[in-house]
This record gives C-alpha cells, structure tokens and sequence, in this order.
C-alpha cells in the first residue's frame, strides 16, 4: 500500500524534474540566444567601423593623390604651355571632388576625424586657387611670370601642410583602427566563451553558433585582409601603390644602411602611352599598364620590388646591391622588356619607358631625397630622348 502511495508521488517528481530540466534548457537556449545575437551585433558594428576606417585610410590616399595629379598638370601647363598637360588636371579636380564628397560622407557616419577634415578642405581649396592662379598667369602673361609664380613657393608650402594633415590623419585612423580591430576580437571571443560555456545544456544550439560564428570570423579576415590590400595596391595592376612603397623602401635603406651595402630607385615613366591610350581607347591603356606591371615583376628578383605611384609611372627598388652596374644592368632590362609589341585584344600596342636611377647612398639618405632625384633622373632621360636610363650623378655633370 505504501509503495503504491508512493509510485504517483514519484512520478509527479520525476515529471517535475523533466518539466523543470525541459525550463532550463529552453531558459538557457533563451539566453544564449539573446547573448549570442548581442555579441554578434556588436561584433557586426565592430566590423562596419573597420571597414569605415579603412574606407577612410583608402580615400586620403587617392585625395592626396588627385592633388598631386593637379599641381603635376599645371606644373606641366606652366613649363611648355601645351594646352593637353591640362587633360589630367581637369581628370583630377573631378577626382577630387568625388573623393571629398566621399570623405564628408565617411565623416558624417564616424565624426572621430571631423576637426581633422574640417582643417584639410580648406587647405586644398587654397592649394587649387594657387594652381589656377598659375595656369591663368602661364596664359596670360607668358612663362617667365608663371614660372615666378612658381617660385614663390606658395604652393609647394601649401601643399607641404596638405600632406602633413593627411598624414596626421591617417595615423590617427589607423591607430582607431587598432582599437577597433581589438574590439572586435574581443567580441567574438565573448561569442565563443558563452558558446563553450553552455555547451554541455544544448550542443545542438552550440554546432549551429560554431558554424555561423565561423563564417562571419572568416568573412570578417577575408574581409580585412581585402580592405588591407585595397589600401596599399594599385586596384588596375594589383602593384604596391606609394604608400606601401615609402614602408617597403624605408626598411630597405635601414637595411642597406646596417649592412653598409648600396640600394637603388629607379623611377619609370612610360614613353607615348598617351597615344595608345588616345588611339586604342582606355581599356586598351588600361590592359597595357597592367601587362607592363607584370613584364615588370618578371624583371626583378625575389627580393626586389616595384610600385605604381599613378599613370604610366613606376619605380622600383633594389636592395642589396654589391655595385651601382646592377642598378644599370635592371634598368637596360626593363627597357629592353617593356619595349616589345603589347597584344591589346587584336591590336598592337607599343610605348617604350625612360628611367631615372639613384644609388643609396651616394645619392641621398632618404626616401624622399632619393625619389626626387630619381624624378630629376628622369626628367634628364626624356629630355635626352627618351626610351633609356640616367644616373642621378651625371644629371648635371655638364
């Protein structure tokens, strides 16, 4: 009688305890949940600041850029007076105007560089008046004015402030990058804690979040690791772009500098790809960049390296150097190269390129100073003709 008293009292117990187990579960799938969705959310934001910041570092560099493209444009008008060196400074002020409407708009969603921005545009607003001023002086008065103009160096001043804002801008991105790439680490390593830690209540709620937690972390790396290389290559011929170069070179003169060997720049500029691109039209020009790029790579050693800086200009760094010959040696290379015919979908392209070398560190002791000697290099080889190469040291030994 007793253990049949018993037996509905254990299972009304028994009952209550699933019941009660069965709350549990559904309480703690709740929780998890709610925390899961919380932690994704934040890691989700955490992502989209990344992307902004990124967004951010990519659009200085490409305003800095179209500046440089406009004062290169009307230094050119300035020296010959050739109506088509105008071409790539209108290109560029359209640029600029795209890439500063991009900035507000950047700035709008994320305010941590609105001051910053604020002190900029107004900075390249004059650096424009200085250029226009130029060119109208050029077309008004002839060159000896402009090229007084010139000499004043207003503009070079304006745009020495232009380049430290932007600098200063991008450090500070990239340091709020820092922050932010942390935060989202942070995140979805509190996604899996509270995953692990009610895995034993609900692995089958676990091996759904695991799975989905690991694609949004590998999108998130793809995505990073794209945004990275956005940021640092040449979108046309997937080459390191300035930025990146200025770090490569940089560490490759600290290196020269202890072993006490040589380094060189070579500064490429393509000879009549403007007429390929008039004749052929711009998706030829473009293919043609982007083979030359590759005849490029395919010039160098593994342990040599070359960018595009914009246009139809490259340069090169060779590090490592027993003697100023090899310097010499690549260069004849590249010439001999990029000279060959180009098959541009059926049609023929040819350009040939002129080179202007400078020897670390001989030449300079930066990165700068050996870039602008390298430039002046350059110029030296077009005016002597083009399709061939200049050491900086004989640019003005007559």
């Amino acid at each position: 009688m007793l253990s049949e008293q018993l037996r509905p009292a254990k299972f009304v117990s028994r009952r209550n305890v699933v019941a009660g187990a069965f709350a549990l579960l559904l309480l703690a799938t709740l929780a998890v949940s709610w925390q899961w969705w919380r932690q994704i959310d934040s890691a989700r934001e955490s992502m989209n600041r990344v992307q902004r910041g990124y967004a951010v570092v990519a659009a200085l560099e490409r305003l800095q850029g179209d500046i440089i493209d406009v004062e290169t444009g009307a230094r050119g008008y300035v020296i010959t007076g050739r109506n088509d060196f105008l071409e790539p400074y209108h290109a560029a002020l359209h640029d600029l105007s795209g890439d500063s409407a991009l900035l507000r708009s950047l700035m709008l969603a994320d305010g941590s560089l609105a001051d910053q921005l604020a002190a900029l545009l107004p900075l390249v607003d004059d650096k424009l008046k200085i250029s226009s001023r130029q060119i109208d002086i050029r077309r008004m008065q002839g060159f000896a004015a402009a090229a007084a103009a010139v000499s004043s160096g207003e503009g070079k001043q304006k745009m020495d402030q232009i380049r430290a804002q932007v600098e200063h801008m991008i450090q500070d991105e990239e340091r709020l990058l820092n922050e932010r790439r942390a935060d989202q680490e942070r995140a979805a390593q509190r996604v899996l804690w509270v995953v692990l830690a009610l895995a034993a209540l609900m692995m089958v709620v676990l091996t759904t979040l695991a799975y989905t937690l690991h694609r949004a972390l590998r999108y998130y790396d793809l995505s990073s690791r794209r945004l990275r290389e956005l940021a640092n290559h040449d979108a046309l011929t997937g080459l390191p772009n300035r930025r990146f170069f200025e770090h490569a070179f940089n560490a490759a003169l600290d290196l020269a500098q202890r072993k006490k060997r040589l380094a060189a720049l070579l500064f490429l500029d393509l000879d009549g790809f403007k007429a390929v691109n008039d004749t052929l039209g711009h998706d030829a020009g473009d293919k043609l960049l982007r083979m030359a790029g590759k005849r490029l790579r395919e010039c160098l050693r593994a342990s040599d390296f070359v960018a595009r800086l914009g246009g139809d200009e490259f340069v090169v760094a060779l590090p490592d150097l027993q003697d100023e010959s090899e310097a010499k040696r690549v260069a004849q290379k590249i010439i001999d190269t990029l000279a060959q015919d180009y098959d541009l979908d059926g049609k023929t392209g040819h350009v040939t390129v002129s080179v202007g070398i400078t020897i670390f560190p001989r030449d300079g002791d930066s990165s700068e100073q050996l870039l602008q000697h390298a430039d002046d290099a350059l110029y030296a080889a077009k005016t002597a003709g083009k399709n061939r190469f200049v050491m900086h040291e004989f640019v003005f030994a007559a």
